[in-house]
This record gives C-alpha cells, structure tokens and sequence, in this order.
C-alpha cells in the first residue's frame, strides 16, 4: 500500500498466504472475530468523517500518514484476499495498492 499526496507518501506492505483447500483455515483473520471488523468500519467512518470542528481553510499541509496497518492474510487458492489500512494527510492522499511490486487495478 502506497499513499501519496503533494507534501509526501507513506508506505507498508503485508504478507498473503495462499493455502490450497486441504489446510483449510476455519478461525477469523480479524481480530476478535466480527468485532475486529466493526471496528475497523467505524475508524473507517471516522477517517472520512475527518476532525470534529475543523474547517477545510483551518486544516495544514500534511504528509500521508498509515495510521492503521493492514493484517497478514490467508486464504485459499481462488478466493479474495482483502486488506484494509487507514491513511491520514492534507490533502487527501491517493492511495494505491501493489502486488508484488505490480500496481492493483480495483
């Protein structure tokens, strides 16, 4: 994951396993299950939603930020492997993802 505005970019990286169906992986990758995930969707919101009472004219210049890093991921051979990671930055960096060094068309 690559963020980059005018002032900036910030990057990280995650590993993905890919099992074929004989070691399948029946736990949650989230964190506490299904909380993790409602977690992670309201920080989401919150990052969208931006500072309570600050107006675009007050907001500075500021580099992107990876303030939540995306997990590790399994999964099996077929299926979809889904990273998240939330970015700060003024303004709003554009955030790109890469496999393998190949830029991820979404």
């Amino acid at each position: 994951c690559r963020a980059t505005n005018k002032y900036g970019s910030d990057h990280t990286s995650a590993t993905l396993i890919v099992k074929d169906e004989k070691s399948l992986v029946e736990e949650s990758q989230l964190p506490e299950g299904r909380r993790g995930m409602q977690r992670i969707e309201e920080l989401e919101r919150l990052a969208h939603e931006g500072p309570a009472g600050v107006t675009e004219e007050a907001r500075e210049r500021q580099k992107p930020e990876i303030v939540l890093f995306p997990e590790p991921a399994r999964v099996l051979e077929g299926e979809t492997a889904r990273f998240r990671c939330r970015v700060t930055g003024y303004p709003q960096p554009k955030v790109n993802w890469y496999l393998n060094g190949q830029l991820i068309r979404s």
